[in-house]
């Protein structure tokens, strides 16, 4: 049962949701970027610190659901594994 597709689907989207919630940051200092340039953001000017970006601007969305994905693909094998104890089949 470890190696069954469903498992490595969630490994794998496990991996890849933590490494895009690790570039968040660098996300947030190129759409910082971009508002400084282009001079279109909500409210009075751009942010000053580009972190406000990640909780305050599209970004969270993204952030919410590279969360979901993670979340998800843990309480996918933690199930996997509680019915591999039981002796059931997903």
């Amino acid at each position: 049962m470890r190696n069954s597709p469903f498992c490595l689907i969630a490994v794998k989207t496990i991996i890849l949701s933590v490494f895009g919630l690790s570039t968040l940051p660098f996300w947030a200092v190129v759409v910082q970027y971009i508002d400084s340039v282009t001079g279109f953001s909500p409210g009075q000017g751009y942010y000053s610190d580009s972190q406000r970006y990640i909780f305050e601007s599209p970004l969270i969305y993204i952030l919410v659901v590279l969360c979901i994905n993670v979340l998800a693909g843990i309480v996918f094998l933690v199930y996997a594994h509680y019915q591999e104890k039981k002796g059931g089949s997903i």
